[in-house]
């Protein structure tokens, strides 16, 4: 995985943990949005699926192997 890739998911993390902390504390503040605590949870795994999206990606071949032609009989 690239330099650049590693930062790019580094910087995914520190945003999404930023997102849900802020959900997480507008729902301590205000008690009365407790039942949208399920809305940190899901941001939570939405930003989960993300990453391993984004790590997924900086890890696969953007292009694929040639093809080999067949071998001719009788050569």
């Amino acid at each position: 995985m690239s330099t650049l890739a590693l930062l790019v998911l580094l910087l995914l993390v520190l945003v999404g943990a930023l997102v849900v902390g802020g959900l997480a504390y507008l729902v301590y503040r205000h008690p009365a949005l407790l039942g949208p605590v399920s809305i940190a949870v899901t941001a939570a795994g939405v930003l989960g699926g993300l990453v391993a999206v984004a790590a997924q990606a900086g890890t696969s071949e953007a292009v694929p192997a040639p093809a080999t032609a067949p071998a001719r009989p009788g050569g």
